[in-house]
């Protein structure tokens, strides 16, 4: 039990059984000067002490970051460079690139969607099936999320259990066609 609690409790007996312990480690007891008030001075003395030893570390610490950002140098003619060389793009040039990458026109890519993979259909029902995020990665409706989240995570997870056992045998037999674009709520 700290002095602290002990001027708080007031039992005296203990706090003067500890302050004669205190005396032998240098500790000044004296009855008659030896009062509570008296130790909560020292209790508050103690307090004021550990503050502006933090101040003391936290004003080094901030004074240490302050020289080491100092270090950091802007090379102004480096940037002018860099901006003067760089090409403006409009908003038309940079739709017709994406538009072109979409429609497979930029060397024979294409980035359309292909089936979804049932693996990891499979796993993203693991992870956050209650909320319909794998209905989402199958293709469903905008609004199938507040659905699953709405209703209790799917039935009180319910729903997204048996997404997830048919998502398994989908994903063992390597079809699970007949749940992708399926906008029912249970897709089963």
């Amino acid at each position: 039990m700290s002095i602290r609690e002990l001027v708080l409790s007031y039992d005296r007996t203990k706090f003067f059984t500890i302050a004669k312990k205190l005396s032998c480690t240098g500790f000044p007891f004296n009855k008659k000067i030896l009062s509570f008030q008296y130790i909560i001075q020292l209790i508050n003395l103690s307090i004021m002490k550990k503050n502006f030893f933090t101040c003391i570390i936290l004003t080094i610490f901030i004074a240490n970051n302050i020289n080491a950002a100092s270090v950091y140098l802007l090379d102004e003619k480096a940037i002018e460079t860099v901006i003067g060389q760089a090409t403006e793009l409009e908003l038309a040039t940079l739709n017709q690139n994406l538009n072109a990458i979409a429609n497979g026109l930029n060397g024979g890519t294409s980035i359309s969607a292909s089936d979804p993979n049932p693996w990891v259909a499979f796993a993203v029902c693991w992870v956050v099936g209650e909320f319909g995020v794998h209905r989402h990665y199958l293709g469903t409706k905008s609004n199938m999320w507040a659905l699953y989240t709405f209703t209790c995570c799917g039935i009180f997870g319910v729903v997204p259990f048996v997404d997830w056992i048919v998502l398994l045998v989908g994903a063992i037999k390597d079809d699970i066609s007949k749940y992708v674009g399926n906008e029912s709520f249970f897709m089963w």
